[in-house]
């Protein structure tokens, strides 16, 4: 499972919920349609969790545009509606590959005319180079101590 492959399942459940929306993913253009999703500042984290194991962490922004009136205004109780729909949607389990991904939501602030929400998602993959390939370094050393209080007979 790789990092794009959750904002690929983040992007099929949004245009499922909302099929005539488009969704921008990275890259909004100028003359974006309303109403519309952006998903973008996408940030990946990598660690190694144990010597088998990598844990993956995935931040990204989902920013919601929703139709505005012939006055180019959007009314802030609608957007915040949408947000909350949207938050319920993304809200169960995401299907990614042969694995269940849930998501972390939190709303961010809006700006005039466009509403935000962070999403996080964090896994565990096996770590190839701990796996006793050749990029893995042997170990060499090995220290073992104890500390306690002894039994007296």
């Amino acid at each position: 499972m790789t990092y794009y492959d959750i904002v690929l399942a983040v992007n099929r459940r949004l245009t499922e919920k909302w099929p005539q929306w488009p969704v921008y993913v990275d890259v909004c253009p100028e003359d974006f349609q309303r109403p519309g999703f952006w998903l973008h500042d996408l940030k990946a984290i990598q660690a190694v969790q144990t010597p088998f194991l990598v844990r993956r962490d995935l931040t990204g922004q989902l920013t919601v545009f929703d139709q505005a009136d012939d006055h180019y205004e959007v009314s802030a109780e609608r957007l915040m509606q949408v947000q909350a729909a949207v938050m319920d949607a993304l809200t169960p389990p995401l299907p990614v590959g042969d694995r269940y991904v849930t998501l972390g939501l939190s709303l961010a602030p809006r700006d005039p005319g466009e509403g935000s929400l962070t999403f996080s998602a964090e896994w565990l993959d096996d770590n190839i180079a701990g796996q006793g390939g050749e990029d893995a370094p042997l170990m060499e050393h090995f220290a073992f101590s104890f500390q306690g209080e002894q039994e007296k007979e």
